[in-house]
This record gives structure tokens, C-alpha cells and sequence, in this order.
């Protein structure tokens, strides 16, 4: 069995699920806007991406933003990600 696809069908599966939960969140609330804090490292910009094809799939139109940290915990900017219609 190669462990290589186990791992990439349970990243896959999770990721279904982020996308998810997150557009539910949107959906089923009354949010006006979501902030995505992450740090300044590569591997947290996956949560944005998640965000983001969460916004992309909704039926209403709620604006992102981005704030980075750097290492220590200090804002570093704050970037608009998107401001997307629904499809």
C-alpha cells in the first residue's frame, strides 16, 4: 500500500471539509466580513486559500482580509484578498 495516497486522500477529504465548514459559517450567519490572521510562514497561506474558495462557492458577498504576523506576533500587513460576487 503506498502511504503517499492514504495521505493525499485524507489532505483531499480535510480540505472538502474546511471548505465546508467555513461556508457554512458564511451561509448560515449574518457575517458582514472574515478576517484571516495567519503568520508570515508558507504554510498558513493554505487556510486563505480555503477561505477563499469558501467565498467563491457562497450565495452572498462577504469581503476577506488578510492580516499577516510576523514570527514574534507582530502585524506585518494587512492585505484585501478579495471582494467576490457569488456565482
Amino acid at each position: 500500500m503506498d502511504r503517499r495516497n492514504t495521505s493525499d486522500r485524507r489532505k483531499s477529504s480535510s480540505h472538502c471539509s474546511g471548505i465546508e465548514k467555513i461556508l457554512q459559517l458564511i451561509e448560515g450567519s449574518k457575517i458582514r466580513s472574515i478576517i484571516v490572521l495567519i503568520m508570515e510562514v508558507p504554510c498558513c497561506r493554505g487556510l486563505v486559500r480555503l477561505v477563499q474558495e469558501s467565498v467563491a462557492r457562497a450565495t452572498r458577498t462577504v469581503p476577506v482580509k488578510v492580516q499577516v504576523l510576523d514570527i514574534g506576533g507582530d502585524p506585518r500587513r494587512t492585505d484585501i484578498v478579495q471582494r467576490i460576487a457569488p456565482i
